[in-house]
């Protein structure tokens, strides 16, 4: 009878041994695949940081075009006697001449933007499909 429960418990001793193993690799595999999936986030998160610096440089480049244009203003601004005190059409002259310099200066900037610092997206590997699809599956399977 001892040597019975003695088999029994060394039986069970494996198969717990063996349960721990299989889910040891089970962790192991799935912390691989968290650390792959992380690796996708941040590469999405840089992509997202890419975009958000590339809109902040063109609304900067537009500032400085109308900026620059607008020191034009500060000079009919300034009470000096020009020519163009009596002209009924100088003001909306003055003024399209900004908008247009101002216009055309920030389109040659956006255009030096887009030949210099082309976004790069960078594709997902093989690997990173894999490693969602992994994941997939073993939550399904942790969950059955």
């Amino acid at each position: 009878m001892f040597h019975m429960e003695r088999q029994s418990l060394n039986k069970t001793i494996r198969l717990n041994r063996i349960q721990a193993e299989e889910l040891g690799n089970k962790a192991r595999e799935l912390k691989g695949l968290i650390d792959d999936s992380e690796s996708v986030i941040f590469i999405n998160l840089d992509s997202h940081r890419n975009v958000m610096m590339r809109l902040n440089l063109q609304l900067t480049m537009g500032s400085f075009s109308l900026t620059l244009f607008g020191l034009i203003g500060v000079a009919f601004g300034m009470n000096l006697t020009t020519a163009f005190e009596d002209d009924p059409r100088a003001f909306w002259l003055v003024t399209g001449f900004m908008f247009l310099g101002s216009g055309l200066i920030w389109r040659r900037l956006l255009s030096f933007l887009g030949r210099h610092l082309e976004p790069s997206i960078p594709p997902l590997s093989k690997g990173t499909e894999y490693c969602l699809v992994g994941l997939k599956a073993m939550g399904s399977e942790l969950q059955s």
